[in-house]
């Protein structure tokens, strides 16, 4: 038997009631697999069989990649050195 589907506002209670981390596992786990997704779909694009590219288009395509995951990474590194510093005068 299938369950019913949540309205918007089920899962606006459903929200409410998440505690901050529980919100970050959940919606990680849902873009996450998105995004390795995406990557994997583009990888696809090296079929040389059904396209025609250059290096340079290769080249750009990765640098594109690469800076995304970089911007990630440093708001990651941001959120986590803010919460490490710790400063007192006294």
């Amino acid at each position: 038997m299938e369950r019913p589907k949540k309205s918007r506002t089920d899962n606006h209670k459903e929200a409410d009631s998440e505690t901050r981390e529980e919100r970050f596992i959940r919606l990680a786990e849902k873009r996450v697999p998105r995004a390795v997704q995406a990557i994997s779909s583009i990888g696809k694009l090296s079929n040389t069989y059904a396209y025609e590219f250059t290096d340079a288009d290769v080249e750009k395509i990765l640098r594109a990649l690469n800076l995304a995951v970089r911007e990630v990474e440093d708001k990651f590194k941001r959120v986590s050195s803010r919460d490490q510093v710790k400063f007192r005068l006294k």
